[in-house]
C-alpha cells in the first residue's frame, strides 16, 4: 500500500442550512447579523445569533456542529485517507478527531466584520477582512515527511504480520500520523496579509427576514483556511 498526497485544491460544498440564517425585526443590522452567523458556524458562539435569529441555542449548536462535520470527508481525502477504490475509509474515532480539530481550528480563525454595510436593493453589502489561516500550507513539509518514512517502513516489511497489523491498524497509523502533524502546529500558527470580502445579506420575499448569500458564504470558508494547490 501506498499513499500519496494529492494536490489539494479547496472543494466548494454547499451545505444546506447555509442559506437559513435567518434575521429579522423593524431594526435588523446586517453587520452584527453577519458576525453573529460567523461566530455561530465557527466559533461556537451562540448568544447574540440565537436573539437576532430567534432560534434557540440548541439549533444554533447544531448549526455549529453541522459546519465542523461538513469538514470531515474533505479533510479526509484532501490527505489519502481512503481505500483501494478511492473511497473514505474512517473510523468513528477518527471522525471524532477530525470534527474537533476543526473546532480548534475555527475557533482560532482571524476576521473582522466592519460595523458600516452598503444597501442595495435586495438587501445589504457587508465588507469582512479575512486573515487566512495557514496551518496546512506550513505542515506539507512534516506531513510529507510522515509519508514517506511510512511508505518505507511498508517497504521495509515493518508491517508484514498481518496478524498485528490488518489493513484497519495500517490506516489507522497513517491517520494518526497525519492528525499528529496537525495538533503539534496547533499553537504556531500563521496568518496571511488580511484579505477582504463582500458578504451579500439578501431579503426574503416577506421583506422582515434576511440570509446570507450562499456564494458568499463558500468564497468565506474557502477563505478562511488556505490549503496548498
Amino acid at each position: 500500500m501506498k499513499k500519496v498526497i494529492r494536490n489539494m485544491n479547496i472543494i466548494a460544498i454547499l451545505v444546506a442550512f447555509s442559506v437559513f440564517f435567518t434575521g429579522c425585526g423593524l431594526f435588523f443590522n446586517p453587520s452584527k447579523y453577519v458576525k453573529a452567523s460567523f461566530d455561530t458556524l465557527y466559533k461556537g458562539e451562540f448568544e447574540e445569533y440565537s436573539k437576532i435569529a430567534s432560534v434557540t441555542t440548541d439549533q444554533a449548536q447544531k448549526k455549529y456542529d453541522d459546519s465542523c462535520a461538513a469538514k470531515i470527508d474533505d479533510l479526509a481525502k484532501l490527505f489519502g485517507f481512503t481505500d483501494d477504490s478511492d473511497n473514505i475509509s474512517i473510523d468513528n474515532s477518527v471522525r471524532e478527531q477530525i470534527k474537533d480539530l476543526y473546532k480548534e481550528l475555527y475557533s482560532k480563525i482571524e476576521y473582522t466584520v466592519e460595523d458600516n454595510s452598503e444597501k442595495i436593493e435586495d438587501g445589504y453589502i457587508v465588507h469582512v477582512s479575512v486573515s487566512p489561516m495557514l496551518i496546512f500550507e506550513d505542515s506539507m513539509d512534516e506531513v510529507n515527511e510522515f509519508v514517506s518514512q511510512y511508505n518505507a517502513d511498508i517497504l521495509s516489511g515493518k508491517y508484514n504480520d498481518m496478524n498485528a497489523y490488518s489493513q484497519e491498524a495500517l490506516n489507522n497509523i497513517y491517520q494518526q500520523g497525519i492528525l499528529k502533524v496537525f495538533k503539534d502546529k496547533m499553537n504556531d500558527i500563521r496568518y496571511g496579509e488580511p484579505e477582504e470580502i463582500s458578504i451579500r445579506v439578501m431579503r426574503n420575499n416577506d421583506k422582515n427576514s434576511h440570509y446570507i448569500n450562499a456564494d458568499d458564504l463558500i468564497k468565506f470558508s474557502q477563505l478562511i483556511i488556505k490549503y496548498p494547490s
